[in-house]
């Protein structure tokens, strides 16, 4: 490598680490400026919003609905009633899962079953011709 590629290589590389320590010091000063969760106003800004929000759907009927993941929609009565019901179906459902692990255990003990049944078939061949 020549002398002045060399030097524009380490030029590229010093000019590449100051634009990322810039944009780390930007990244910085723009987290300092946001306000804070623990602020106190940016909480009651929560509220207000929150407020505003279930007003403007309770004039379309729709009402505030959580879901297991922490997402909030807006659903009607009915929409919130069948989420229910699929809900508590689901709960049942629960009871055992059927799946690739299951699978492998339940085929290693029908093996042991057949290996055992066999063994018994063999020892009552083998004592019916002995007596």
């Amino acid at each position: 490598m020549t002398p002045e590629a060399q030097r524009d290589l380490v030029l590229e590389h010093l000019r590449r680490r100051e634009q990322i320590a810039s944009e780390t010091r930007d990244l910085l000063a723009e987290r300092e400026t946001a306000p804070s969760s623990l602020d106190p106003l940016a909480a009651v800004d929560v509220h207000v919003r929150e407020a505003a929000e279930d007003e403007f759907f309770a004039q379309q009927g729709r009402h505030r609905y959580k879901t297991s993941d922490g997402r909030v929609l807006f659903l009607t009565p009915e929409e919130i009633a069948q989420r229910r019901r699929a809900r508590s179906h689901r709960k049942k459902d629960k009871g055992r899962f059927y799946g690739p692990a299951s699978d492998d255990r339940r085929r290693r003990m029908l093996g042991w079953g057949f290996n055992i049944g066999a063994v018994l078939l063999a020892l009552l061949i083998v004592f019916l011709i002995l007596h």
